[in-house]
């Protein structure tokens, strides 16, 4: 979803739930996941590519009730 914000002109962040990592210090989700979008995009033909910092996981679902 965050690849295609980014394609698109989106200018809001685009906010992913973990729902089966809860500790962010020994499992982060935001190198993996750029990975997969950055795999993505090269598959589809775009120069655009996303950083783990460009990425937003909400790892419970408590904190995902104040994100907003």
């Amino acid at each position: 979803m965050a690849l295609g914000a980014k394609l698109a002109g989106f200018d809001r962040q685009v906010h992913g739930l973990s729902i089966n990592r809860d500790d962010p210090e020994t499992h982060p989700l935001e190198e993996e996941l750029a990975d997969i979008a950055n795999e993505c995009a090269a598959w589809i033909g775009t120069g655009v590519r996303l950083k783990p910092s460009d990425l937003s996981v909400i790892y419970s679902i408590e904190a995902a009730a104040t994100a907003w």
